[in-house]
C-alpha cells in the first residue's frame, strides 16, 4: 500500500504531481505510477514518499532488485523516514540480510516513538510501531502497541487483525480468535483469519466453514483457499488439500527461500530435468 502520511519532503501537502502519482498507484497502474513517481523524483529528490511508494510499486510488479535500490536511494537522501526504513528492512529480509534489515526496523522504531511523543493520540503510529516491533520479535511490545492503537479507533478491523497476528505468534490462540471475532464480520480476510484461529486450535471443522464464508465472499482469497488446505490436510483429504495449497504463494507475507531461482514444478514430465527438493516452511512435517 503506498504511503501518504509520512511526508518529510520540501513541502507538507502532497502537490498536484504527488496526488496524480499516488492515484495511478492506487488504482493499480503501477507502470504509470513508477514513471510518474521517477519524474517527480528527477525535480524533488528529498520528496521521501515518493521513493518509498516508488519501491514499493517497483516491489509489487516483482522488479524486487529496482524496489531495493529505490529504497536504499531513498534512505540515503531521507534516513530519518520511518516508512523508508521499515519497508527497506522488509525488502532486505526478502534478499536473507536479516542483519541489515534489523538495523532499519530499529531506527524505524525510533522514529515512531518519537513521532509518538509528538502526536500521542495517533492510532496509525501505534500500530505501525506494533508491525515494527513484531519484525523485531518482540512480541510483548508489539501487542501492547496494536492494543494502544485499537483503544484510540476501536473500529478498526485493520487494528484487530494486526493485534490477532501477533496474539498468535505469542501462541494465545483464544485471545487471537477474541481480537479476530471483534472485526467486521463480513470481511473476508477477518472470515479467512478467524478460519487461521479456529484451526490452530484443533477446531477444524469450525476452521473450514470459516474458510468458506470467505471464499464465498472473494472466490479466489489466497489466505481462505490457504485455511482449506489447512483444514484438508489435518483430516487427510489430501486430494482436496494439495490444489489449494498452492495458494499459499499468493499471500502477501509469504517468503521464497532467498536466493531460490527457478520455476515450481507442477507435476509435468520433467524430461531429464532435474529437480530440486527443500523445506519450505517449519520441519516438523519433514521430520
Amino acid at each position: 500500500m503506498p504511503n501518504r502520511t509520512d511526508r518529510t519532503g520540501p513541502s507538507r501537502k502532497l502537490t498536484a504531481a504527488r496526488r496524480h502519482a499516488l492515484a495511478l498507484h492506487v488504482a493499480g497502474k503501477l507502470d504509470a505510477a513508477v514513471a510518474a513517481y521517477r519524474a517527480l523524483l528527477k525535480q524533488h529528490p528529498d520528496a521521501c514518499d515518493c521513493w518509498c511508494n516508488l519501491g514499493a510499486a517497483l516491489r509489487t510488479l516483482g522488479r524486487k532488485d529496482e524496489g531495493l535500490d529505490a529504497l536504499r536511494q531513498g534512505v540515503r537522501v531521507c534516513p530519518q523516514h520511518v516508512a523508508l526504513n521499515r519497508n527497506l528492512g522488509n525488502a532486505l529480509e526478502d534478499t536473507g540480510d536479516g542483519e541489515a534489515a534489523l538495523e532499519h526496523h530499529s531506527r524505524a522504531i525510533t522514529r515512531h516513538e518519537v513521532a509518538l511523543r509528538r502526536r500521542p493520540g495517533d492510532a496509525e503510529l501505534y500500530n505501525a510501531l506494533g508491525w515494527s516491533l513484531w519484525k523485531l520479535q518482540r512480541l510483548e511490545a508489539a501487542a501492547a502497541a496494536h492494543r494502544r492503537a485499537i483503544a484510540l479507533e476501536p473500529a478498526s478491523t485493520t487494528y484487530r487483525l494486526d493485534l490477532g497476528r501477533v496474539l498468535r505468534a505469542l501462541g494465545r490462540y483464544a485471545e487471537n480468535e477474541q481480537q479476530w471475532r471483534a472485526a467486521a464480520p463480513r470481511n473476508a480476510d477477518v472470515l479467512a483469519a478467524l478460519g487461521h484461529a479456529l484451526i490452530d486450535q484443533d477446531r477444524l471443522d469450525a476452521g473450514l466453514e470459516y474458510g468458506g464464508a470467505a471464499l464465498r465472499l472473494v472466490p479466489d482469497h489466497a489466505n481462505a483457499r490457504f485455511v482449506r488446505a489447512r483444514a484438508n490436510f489435518l483430516v487427510g483429504r489430501y486430494a482436496a488439500a494439495w490444489p489449494d495449497y498452492s495458494y499459499r504463494r499468493r499471500i502477501a507475507s509469504w517468503r521464497p527461500p532467498p536466493g531460490l531461482t527457478g520455476r515450481a514444478w507442477e507435476g509435468q514430465d520433467l524430461d531429464g530435468q532435474s529437480i530440486l527438493l527443500y523445506g519450505e516452511q517449519g520441519l516438523g512435517d519433514v521430520i
